[in-house]
């Protein structure tokens, strides 16, 4: 899929397929649904959805179409583009394979027809390009200076510019949706852009534990000393991710977990779980929140410096899952200002709850003493 399979260069039928994506953002649709409410063809709807179903924008289930993190996140850039530069203006770029490379060309420095043509290997005639001049200066996106040179005008490089972010967000959505997909829909506003370049660890049937292995990879890599705060969502206990993270523990390291509430109901049983979920417990600083509903993703923060991504529950990801390592700036803070959010809605751990943990673990570990726990005492 490209940007051009989500545009219609003509509205010849009644919906763009990427206006379907806004259509199934709240709930599970069916082909029918949808086509009657843009009183459309309803094998249109149904084949463009399954277009769209095929990179993991929408999943269909059981005659249903339903978003996907992936999905929303194209969704939020077309409306975002829609609104800057108009359908028609992004139709036009989207379905040609020359014109907006030729307007980046522009927006670099002014080049005369002849400069046009020699930069583009392989690309357009000088003919069309021509013809691609008069088009832009048609619709005010270039003109011509003193030197005879083509330059972009403001409007030019205004809607060149959005339109390659529109275009860079479906490209990165594209390469990363064995990610993204299996992401809710509440990490919509993912700068997806931004991950060019970044880090993809793919699991799938054939190689289940690929991705799990180059996370606990990643955190033994880690020098312990060299972050002061750590952020994550955690949707269940797991040793030997206690494990990479108890040398972060012992060197101080302030961690901060949001857990769904139905974690509290699957307390770990095994002995080396139930040492390192201890050591947590008892360090004044890890702090453990509890969301009422659920979290949007697998994420961990690492300072400024990276953040983790993946799906929240393992046992729920499509056959093909991924994990993204980032290290980009824009991601970082997304990561962050995410985490925060669910941060302000979560609560402490009710201490009775807490307290049936406590009794488990110091039970299987022989242990003699239980700190008295509270809510405002963990």
């Amino acid at each position: 899929m490209e940007v051009s399979d989500l545009i219609q260069e003509r509205q010849r039928e009644a919906i763009d397929p990427a206006q379907l994506l806004h259509s199934v953002q709240s709930d599970a649709q069916t082909g029918k649904e949808i086509a009657t409410q843009y009183d459309a063809n309803r094998s249109t709807i149904h084949r463009n959805l399954t277009n769209l179903a095929k990179p993991g924008l929408v999943q269909h289930t059981e005659g249903t179409f339903e978003l996907t993190a992936a999905g929303a996140i194209v969704d939020r850039e077309y409306q975002r583009t829609l609104d800057r530069i108009g359908r028609e203006d992004l139709a036009f770029l989207a379905n040609s394979q020359y014109r907006a490379p030729l307007l980046r060309v522009l927006r670099n420095q002014p080049e005369r027809i002849a400069g046009l043509a020699d930069l583009r290997e392989e690309g357009p005639s000088r003919s069309t390009i021509q013809r691609a001049m008069f088009m832009f200066r048609d619709w005010d996106w270039v003109s011509k200076n003193g030197d005879g040179c083509y330059e972009l005008t403001p409007t030019g490089e205004s809607t060149i510019r959005v339109y390659h972010r529109f275009e860079s967000t479906v490209e990165q959505v594209l390469d990363k949706n064995a990610c993204l997909r299996n992401l809710e829909t509440e990490c919509r506003d993912l700068p997806a852009q931004y991950l060019q370049g970044e880090r993809v660890v793919t699991a799938s049937p054939t190689s289940p534990f690929k991705g799990r292995n180059a996370y606990l990879n990643f955190l033994n890599d880690l020098e312990e000393d060299s972050f002061d705060y750590i952020r994550m969502f955690s949707t269940y206990f797991d040793a030997e991710f206690a494990e990479a993270f108890s040398p972060f523990i012992e060197a101080g390291v302030t961690v901060d977990v949001v857990s769904p509430e139905s974690v509290l109901g699957n307390s770990p049983s095994g002995l080396k779980e139930l040492k390192y979920i201890k050591q947590g417990f008892v360090a004044d600083h890890v702090q453990w929140h509890i969301d009422p509903g659920s979290v949007p993703c697998g994420l961990v923060v690492f300072d400024d410096e990276w953040a983790v991504l993946g799906p929240a529950n393992l046992e729920d990801v499509s056959r093909v899952s991924a994990s993204i390592f980032a290290g980009n700036e824009q991601i970082i803070e997304w990561a962050a200002s995410l985490y925060d959010e669910y941060l302000d809605e979560a609560e402490r751990p009710p201490g009775d709850a807490l307290q049936r943990i406590y009794r488990k673990i110091n039970n299987s570990l022989e242990a003699t003493v239980i700190p008295a726990l509270s809510n405002d005492n963990r």
